[in-house]
Formats: C-alpha cells, structure tokens, sequence
C-alpha cells in the first residue's frame, strides 16, 4: 500500500509526535509498505534522515493535495485532525485515518467568527475519517468523536532500537542517576514543580543526582533556580542519542514525568518502563493509563505530593522492587512488534471495508 504520512511537526523538531511519525513510518516500511512523510517542519542545517521512506517539507495545501493525488492510497494524519491532510484526503477520494495524540475535545464553542470555518472543517474531517486512532483510550475518550465513527486505540511504541539497548551493560553514558527528567524543558511540562519538589530534598541535606534530558526555553531559568544547591546536583545533559540515553535509563533509580500540559500518552513513560524503571507522573488520566500499576503518581501540579511519591520510592525498597518488576511487565504493551501487529491489523480492516 502507498501510504502518506502527515505530521505538521516532525524532525529535527523535537517532541513526541515527531518521534512516533518517524517510528509509524519506519515500521510500515519494513512490512512493505510505500511510506511517504509530509512536513511542515523545516529541516535547516540538520542532516536528512537516512531511514528509507521519502520526506518531503512543506506548508503548501496544494502541493499536499498534488502529493496525496499522485502517491497515495492512503492518508495518515498523525498529532489530531489536520485541515491540510483531511482537505487533501477528502478532494483527492483517498481514505484517511487520523491519529489522536493529545487530550481534549475537538467540539469547543469558538467566539472568534474566524474560527467557525475550521471548526467545521475538523468536524467534518471528523467524519469523513475511515478510522480514528487514540494512543490511549483516555485520549480518544476525551476527543467526543461522532458516534458512529470507527474508533481503536493502538498505544504509540517505544522505538526498537532504543528497546534493544535495554539489556547492554556497557554503552551509553554512565552515569548513576537517582532522578531522570526525560523531555522538553518547559514550565508546561512541569519542571519547575519537579524543581520546587527536589529542593526539599536539598534543605533536608539528602544527596541525589539528577540528569535533565531535553533542552528548552526555560532551561535558563531551571538552571538558575537549582545552580547553589549543594546536595542536589542536575546536571543538563541536552538532547542525546538513542545509545547514551539508554545508558542513562539503565543508570537511573526512577523517571519523574511532572507534565501539566495536556499528555496524549507520555512516550518517556514507556521507555522508562521497558528499562525496567518505575514512574512517578502526574495523574492526567491518559499518563495513569500509561503507568498502569509499574508506578506512582502525585496530584497535578504538587510538589510536596511529588517530593512525597520520590521518598516513598526511594525509602521502600521493597516497593521499589515490586514496581521494577510491573514496569518489566507493563513495557510490553509498547513493544515495536505489538504497534506493528495492531498496524497491519487496522489496515486489513480498512482493507476489507474499502472493497465491500
């Protein structure tokens, strides 16, 4: 099947759709697949990705629509509804599947006139959609879909190729780690509440280490805040590669995920679980569906109900012990080979339905 892949955002972006557009690319193109990605992300003086499947960059509706025309039997729209990838969809006859990946309605009353117009237009992209895809059931719960459109939820998977690092010793970064911090460095993402917790640790004099994975605009002002303390050391690694950031997972007690933005899913969840890691998240619903019973969560925006998840985490090692144990377990439902299975099975459905 030709397959076009829509994601507004993508690399070298950094975020977690474009890093489940790439893996959804890469897995349809090892099972045959014609797999062609679009994007409006610009690439810079980032080298090209060398991964088998097409990337083209644009913004332009038409040459979108000229694209989906020419190669596609199908259209994806990853990160929600897209007007661009449905309008395409819908004038070029080609079915189209859309991937919800944030929390959230899509029926919100607008007052701005401007905002009629694309509000029906995602509601009828809505409709016209063959299948609707939540990367948690929470998130597609949350999207008040039509009630007759056909919906699944497939969770996104942790990149295989990060998975297979999981039981090395030797590679990546060394570094023993009590806390990992994994994303983007942004006050909607919780980490000045991650901060305001470990400064209890720092006025009870506890040492621990902890690594900040991810850049971002607030990165000057988490390093400010935390620069003087002298029992708690962050160390800002930035963004790493696959190898080294297994090597911290492996090094690492626990991942905090402190997010208060509005998760479709958390991927870094995931790949702290399949490293055989428990979690301590925020309890979005989507986040606890993710966690399941392989971690803690803290109320929203708490610091001391996250500062009191880490001490119980770090006290209780027969806790501890049992949550590594449920993160081993939990981790395989976002293994490469179950997203592909569930992959291959939608598209057999849509298969069957486009002949009868």
């Amino acid at each position: 099947m030709r397959i076009v892949v829509y994601s507004w955002n993508f690399y070298p972006s950094i975020g977690g759709t474009e890093v489940t557009t790439r893996t959804l690319a890469r897995v349809l193109l090892e099972a045959g697949h014609s797999v062609r990605v679009i994007t409006a992300s610009v690439l810079g003086a980032a080298p090209e990705l060398g991964e088998g499947f097409e990337i083209v960059r644009s913004s332009s509706k038409a040459r979108v629509l000229v694209h989906v025309l020419r190669h596609a039997d199908l259209v994806i729209s990853k990160g929600g509804v897209s007007v661009t990838a449905g309008l395409a969809a819908i004038l070029a006859r080609k079915p189209l599947i859309v991937v919800h990946e944030s929390f959230g309605t899509y029926r919100v009353a607008r007052k701005r006139p401007e905002k009629v117009l694309d509000e029906w237009l995602r509601y009828r992209i809505c409709q016209y959609a063959r299948f609707h895809v939540g990367v948690t059931r929470a998130c597609l719960n949350s999207k008040e879909l039509p009630s007759d459109t056909n919906c699944t939820v497939i969770y996104n998977a942790v990149d295989g190729r990060l998975a297979a690092r999981a039981h090395e010793t030797t590679s990546g970064l060394q570094q023993k780690v009590t806390v990992l911090y994994v994303g983007r460095v942004l006050e909607s993402k919780g980490v000045f509440v991650l901060a305001s917790a470990l400064q209890r640790f720092e006025r009870e004099g506890e040492p621990l280490t902890v690594a900040v994975v991810g850049t971002g605009e607030d990165e000057g002002r988490l390093r400010a805040q935390v620069s003087e303390w002298r029992h708690v050391q962050v160390r800002f690694v930035g963004p790493l590669s696959n190898e080294d950031l297994a090597g911290l997972y492996r090094h690492a007690r626990l991942l905090v995920f402190p997010s208060s933005s509005a998760e479709g899913m958390g991927l870094v969840i995931a790949e702290a679980l399949t490293f055989g890691k428990p979690v301590v998240a925020s309890d979005q619903p989507t986040i606890k569906e993710v966690v399941g019973d392989a971690g803690l969560t803290f109320h929203l925006g708490d610091s001391a109900d996250l500062y009191l998840q880490i001490r119980r985490l770090l006290d209780d090692p027969e806790l501890y012990t049992h949550l590594s144990s449920r993160a081993g377990q939990r981790a395989q439902e976002f293994s490469e080979g179950r997203y592909l299975a569930s992959w291959q099975r939608l598209l057999s459905n849509l298969e069957r339905s486009e002949r009868s």
